[in-house]
């Protein structure tokens, strides 16, 4: 899931100074009008909708779980105060109140974190207020990435299902969604081998094409192998069933049936601690592509259609870039520049001595 989520932690924060809180404190006087009940249940209505549509996009039953209440807990501190209970007409004054009294005694970013949950519903409500939502303090989302390191040991100990889990999601940049999704047909050869990948969205999901990595043929025959397994297990056993068009089945008491996401999650958590990653998420996986690939000198909308990204700041803060990026930037700008002067100084030099009485 790409969206902040978290957790109150009711404690003080002096390590936060007023200079990194970005919204006015001032709030005006709501007087005595309180909304309704049926304003309310209005409120929570669409964030109840809100959460089925997150469902929809294999966002987790423990995350839908965790923004259903502080959703909820949003709506009741919005209504204990007499604010807009319309999600389309919360504005500045409503994010700066509960900043500022709601999560008063939470640390900075565990507010932006509650506040972070606000911001997509109301804009998958349809918000068109411009509102200045709070950054957190200059630090990297609440999310990993491998260290180079990790990332060769799980390539180099995944065997298996596990080996062909971590090269999608490692080196291709897979959701777990899309690695469910893939059928034999999708990956296609030719002139430029692709594989048809299907990301997130209702049925069969949104369409990208991904060319193939150099090890992805390697990694499909290993799937394959495993796919022809369990057929032919099933097959021994007498008993008659279709087989799915699926790249990743097992073989169950029916016959052969598609993997559910919970038993990818298990293979996955098993490999990270046998090699100590834990708890080791299939998204640890995608982000650490993304950084790897930013890393190897792959310009930010080149990483966006890798990852099948909708708009250039999920990719941004899929690489969780900081200032220490920043800094890397600026001295890789200046030293491409001098080479350039340099070039230019040099073909200038050679130009003028050519152009002189003894050029050609």
């Amino acid at each position: 899931m790409d969206t902040l989520h978290g957790s109150v932690e009711e404690r003080n924060d002096s390590s936060v100074s007023d200079s990194v809180i970005l919204l006015d404190a001032y709030v005006p006087d709501r007087g005595d009008r309180v909304p309704s009940k049926s304003a309310k249940s209005r409120l929570l209505g669409e964030a109840d909708r809100y959460l089925v549509w997150l469902r929809d996009r294999d966002c987790t039953e423990a995350t839908v779980r965790g923004y259903r209440w502080a959703l909820r807990d949003l709506a009741k501190g919005l209504c204990d105060a007499g604010f807009a209970m319309n999600p389309r007409k919360i504005g500045q004054t409503e994010v700066n109140w509960l900043y500022h009294h709601r999560y008063a005694g939470c640390l900075h970013d565990t507010r932006v974190t509650n506040l972070g949950i606000l911001q997509g519903f109301l804009k998958w409500a349809g918000n068109k207020q411009n509102i200045a939502w709070p950054r957190r303090n200059n630090a990297r989302p609440n999310v990993r990435w491998l260290s180079k390191d990790q990332a060769v040991l799980l390539r180099s100990s995944a065997t298996g299902l596990g080996k062909v889990l971590v090269h999608f999601g490692l080196d291709l940049g897979m959701r777990r969604c899309e690695m469910l999704r893939l059928k034999v047909s999708s990956f296609q050869t030719g002139r430029s081998n692709s594989i048809l990948v299907m990301g997130k969205g209702h049925g069969e999901g949104k369409p990208r094409m991904l060319p193939w990595h150099e090890k992805t043929q390697e990694v499909l025959d290993i799937a394959l192998v495993l796919r022809e397994k369990a057929i032919s297990g099933a097959r021994a056993r007498g008993i008659s069933f279709e087989v799915p068009d699926n790249l990743l089945v097992y073989e169950s008491a029916k016959g052969v049936k598609p993997y559910h996401k919970s038993a990818l999650d298990n293979v996955l958590r098993g490999l990270g601690r046998d090699v100590g990653i834990e708890p080791l998420a299939f998204h640890d996986l995608r982000r650490t592509f993304g950084r790897t690939c930013h890393d190897a000198g792959i310009q930010l909308v080149g990483i966006m259609q890798l990852l099948g990204h909708a708009d250039v700041e999920m990719t941004i803060r899929y690489l969780g870039l900081n200032d220490n990026d920043a800094l890397a930037n600026m001295k890789t700008l200046a030293a491409y520049q001098k080479s350039v002067e340099f070039r230019k100084v040099e073909t200038d030099g050679i130009s003028q001595q050519n152009g002189g009485p003894c050029g050609i």
